[in-house]
Order: structure tokens, then C-alpha cells, then sequence
């Protein structure tokens, strides 16, 4: 049964006075439970056993950790099929679409339980002295410290209370404090409870998890504005994600904020073989349209020549009447989506195709958006993100225009690329325009569906991201709520025992330059 409460380490608290609703898209009517925003107690309580915990996690056994993380993955499957109701009330989103994500965490916990048991984890390095000269330097990574992660609304487990920012953060050794979705605050009460059950069947301490709800912007700002707040993980909208990192930098000691803030993610269409048009386009068409285009992968806008335009849209449109039809998230999801199509189609020389499927009551209309490359030059709002099944098709005549209007852009998570001979993008530069734009390139293929594993990039140039130098997603994630510290000649009593002569931890460390898992 859902409380409506506060998740403050092990404890439940509705101590505030002011209450929120979830919304059920598909039936269209507010659900019946009551939320407790976070009061200033609260939020001062979460904080102060978040920075408790913090000084345990700190050099806290690889072992015990990846015992913690395997808990919560326990706690998941046992609750997975309340888990399940609550996020389709509260999202709309289908079984199909619950269990890859469901599927997604899990493994995510499981693969950074095996992750940090590897003996590289968490890369240490000794340089020894040569000579009385040369300072013996000995160096590993720990955690920043605590981190608030503001839950995603279009991933209630991926992105949110025990997503990819959460367990991160957790094996870099910080706690975290969760700053719950309100679009889906009962699933992030199911989950927060699944934590707590982990945390106390491991041993954990207790604050090295809150779960805090709220609706207003005014939660999230108090966390930020923390001083025992370290870092901050965001995913969601560049107007949301830049509110935070322009608070989080204005503080009297700023933090950094990791957040990943949307892309139109960009297609060239350069194919050779007009045989695989109809293919690629049915390809693309599932990539806008899935789960009513609410990913942040969605390829957006599509760059074609025009002698090749006519036919791709042509097969574009017939796939797109045959397109399922969705609900969008939320009300404000829904009408800032509306909102956004009248803008596109209300300026001079964009025509506008627009596809009903059915009667849901927030149904995204499926929308194909198309215009010269000078119109997309001319009007700016054109490169920004349509958040849902919408798509601008770009027609250019030479390769040159092409290029510039690449480079109009800001940074993007991906471009894609179906094209069998570059030799001509090669020749005219816009391979490397690509190179410099994304953090993820696909070729002859579409970016949604992000895989999660060592090589995975989830990220950009701003503003896809707020720092291109790390990845959202895959297990360098960790990364980010890490940082190094150098010992120099320490005494072997005060080094960490990832660092002492004799490894006790059999770790592979880099010593001297060479890496060995050598003791002496």
C-alpha cells in the first residue's frame, strides 16, 4: 500500500504540509494517493545521514558493496509485479516497454556488482621513488561525497530512484539522495523501498539512501543549494538541467552537476542504394515513434538531398499511418508537446503532416515536419527538441549546405549516418562536423536503445550534456562521482589498503607505469 511518504534512510516521514497527485494518462484522471513534498526538516535530515554514511562508504569493501547492489536487484524481482501496476498507471507505457526497462536496472546492478570486483577497480597507481629527490606518490579514487539525483520522467526505474546516476554514484562510494519524480512518485515509493529493505539486509549504512518527493522546483533547489551536497545528477530538459547547473555554480562552493539535457540527435540520409529506402525509413519511423517518441535518443530531424527526398518521404509518411499510436507521459508533457508542433508548422515554407491514430485522451500525434535547408538556417527553433513523435526532414541540394547546417547545431547525444560510400562526406568535411558534434555515432542504423556495458557513451558536447567528458550510461559512469587522491610518502598505516606494499586486495595496480598486481 502507498503511503504517500518520505523515504529518509530506513525511516518514513510525511511531516510536510503540501500534497501533489500522480496522473494516470490512460484513463486520464489524477490518481487517489497523496504525496508529501519534502519539508525543510526532511531535507535537512536526509542531508545530515547522507554526509553520516559518507565517511563509511567511503573506503568501504568492494565485496560488501557489490553484496548491497545484488540486495537491491533481490528486493526488485521480488516486487516486480507490484513495481509493474503502479509504473503503468502512472506512466501509460506498455508491459513490453516495463520489462526492458525493469530488465535493464537489474542487470545494471548485476553487472556493477561483478564490475567492481575485478581486480583493476578502482585504478590505483603507486609511482616509487628513485631517488632522494623524487617524492613517492601513491594514488586511488574515492567518492566526491553526497549526490542528489533528480528522477527522469520518461524512465521511472532506468533514469530515476535506482537508475543509472543512483548506482553510480553508489559504486563510487557516495550516498545518494533521490529527488523523486512527481509524475511518478509511487513507483519511486515501491522501489525506495526495496533500497531500504537492501540496505538493512546488507548492513549499509542508512544514509547512504533518501528517497524525497516533490512537485514545485523549490526540493530540488534546497538540495542543490546543500552544503553537505556534493553533486548532482540530472536527466531530462536543457531549461531544467541548466536551472540546476547555474544554481549548483553560484554556490559559495560550487559542485558539478551531471546532466544530460536532451538532443535532436541528427540523420543523414546518404544512402547509395535507393533499394534500401523504404527499409531505412520503416527503421527510422519505429525509432521516432516508439513509446510516443519520449526518448532522448529520438532522432529528431533527418537530412536528406533532394533528388533523393520525394521518394524517402513518400515511404516515411506511409510507414508513419501505420505507426502505433501512444499516450504521452503527462498532461504537461502533452500540451508542451501541442504547443511545440504549432510552433514548427507556423512558420512560412515548413509543411506539416500530422497522423491521429485513435481517441486516447493524450494521444502524441504523429508528425512529419519537412523544409529547405535555407528555412532551417533561417529560423532557429527549428534546432531545437520536439519531445515526442515528431520529425523535421531537411532537404538540401549540395553537400557544402549540408556541412553548414550541421555546424549550426549545438552538441547532440548521437548522429546517425546510412550511408554505404563515404567517400563524399569525407570529401566535404561533415564527417568530421559529426565527429565533433555527438558522443555517439551510429552508422546505418538508429540511436535508440542505448546498451549498457564498458564501451557505452551517453553523452555530448553541450548542451547534450553539461560535461562531454563522461558518460551517462555503461559502466564508466562511475566516474563522475569519483576523485582521485594522492598519498605522498605515507606511511603505510595511513594508506588505504588498496595502496599499502603488501595488496591485500590483490589489486591490478599500475606501478611505476607498468600494471602488476605485485606485493612486497
Amino acid at each position: 500500500m502507498l503511503t504517500g511518504a518520505n523515504c529518509i534512510g530506513s525511516k518514513s516521514s510525511a511531516a510536510g504540509t503540501e500534497t501533489f497527485q500522480t496522473f494516470d494518462p490512460v484513463q486520464n484522471h489524477f490518481l487517489p494517493v497523496n504525496y508529501f513534498e519534502a519539508s525543510d526538516h526532511e531535507i535537512e535530515e536526509a542531508c545530515t545521514l547522507a554526509e553520516k554514511a559518507f565517511n563509511e562508504l567511503r573506503f568501504m569493501s568492494k565485496g560488501k558493496m557489490a553484496f548491497f547492489l545484488l540486495a537491491v536487484a533481490e528486493e526488485l524481482e521480488q516486487s516486480k509485479g507490484t513495481i509493474q501496476k503502479q509504473y503503468s498507471l502512472e506512466t501509460g507505457l506498455t508491459a513490453q516497454r516495463f520489462e526492458t526497462e525493469f530488465l535493464r536496472t537489474v542487470n545494471l546492478l548485476r553487472s556493477y556488482a561483478e564490475f567492481i570486483q575485478t581486480p583493476n577497480f578502482p585504478e590505483c597507481s603507486i609511482d616509487l621513488s628513485g631517488d632522494a629527490h623524487s617524492p613517492e606518490l601513491r594514488k586511488t579514487h574515492v567518492g566526491i561525497g553526497p549526490v542528489v539525483v533528480f528522477g527522469a520522467s520518461n524512465f521511472p526505474l532506468a533514469y530515476s530512484t535506482v537508475g543509472g546516476d543512483t548506482v553510480a554514484a553508489w559504486v563510487a562510494g557516495c550516498p545518494v539522495i533521490v529527488k523523486s519524480h512527481p509524475m511518478h512518485a509511487g513507483t519511486g515509493e515501491l522501489v525506495a523501498r526495496c533500497i531500504v529493505n537492501a540496505v538493512i539486509k546488507s548492513n549499509m549504512p542508512e544514509g547512504i539512501f533518501s528517497n524525497l518527493n516533490g512537485k514545485s522546483f523549490q526540493v530540488g533547489e534546497k538540495l542543490v543549494s546543500h552544503s553537505k551536497i556534493k553533486a548532482v545528477g540530472f536527466t531530462g530538459s536543457l531549461k531544467g538541467g541548466r536551472a540546476i547547473f547555474n544554481l549548483a555554480s553560484g554556490r559559495p562552493d560550487p559542485i558539478p552537476v551531471f546532466a544530460e539535457m536532451g538532443s535532436v540527435n541528427p540523420v543523414v540520409m546518404a544512402n547509395q542504394n535507393q533499394s534500401l529506402v523504404r527499409e531505412h525509413a520503416a527503421l527510422l519511423v519505429r525509432s521516432v515513434t516508439n513509446d510516443a517518441g519520449q526518448f532522448c535518443t529520438k532522432p529528431g530531424l533527418i537530412f536528406i538531398q533532394k533528388d533523393r527526398a520525394a521518394e524517402f518521404i513518400q515511404f516515411f509518411a506511409e510507414e508513419l499511418k501505420r505507426a502505433d499510436s501512444f499516450n504521452m507521459l503527462h498532461p504537461d508533457i502533452f500540451e508542451r508537446y501541442s504547443k511545440r508542433l504549432e510552433e514548427v508548422s507556423g512558420i512560412s515554407e515548413v509543411e506539416q503532416l500530422r497522423f491521429k491514430k485513435g481517441d486516447l485522451a493524450l494521444e502524441g500525434v504523429v508528425a512529419l515536419s519537412k523544409t529547405s535547408i535555407a528555412v532551417f538556417e533561417r529560423e532557429k527553433i527549428l534546432h531545437e527538441e520536439v519531445f515526442g513523435p515528431h520529425v523535421l526532414v531537411v532537404v538540401f541540394d549540395e553537400w557544402s549546405q549540408l556541412k553548414k547546417g550541421l555546424k549550426m547545431l549545438g552538441g547532440q547525444l548521437t548522429t546517425a549516418v546510412f550511408c554505404e560510400d563515404t567517400s563524399v562526406m569525407e570529401q566535404y568535411g561533415i564527417l568530421d562536423v559529426l565527429y565533433d558534434m555527438a558522443g555517439r555515432i551510429v552508422w546505418n542504423g538508429v540511436p535508440t536503445g542505448v546498451i549498457v556495458n564498458s564501451s557505452s557513451n551517453h553523452g555530448g558536447p553541450y548542451p547534450a550534456s553539461s560535461d562531454s567528458r563522461f558518460s551517462a550510461v555503461g559502466l564508466d559512469s562511475w566516474r563522475r562521482f569519483a576523485r582521485g587522491v594522492v598519498f605522498q610518502n605515507a606511511s603505510q598505516n595511513v594508506l588505504p589498503e588498496a595502496l599499502r606494499d603488501h595488496n591485500p586486495l590483490g589489486l591490478e595496480r599500475k606501478v611505476n607505469g607498468k600494471l602488476t598486481n605485485h606485493a612486497w
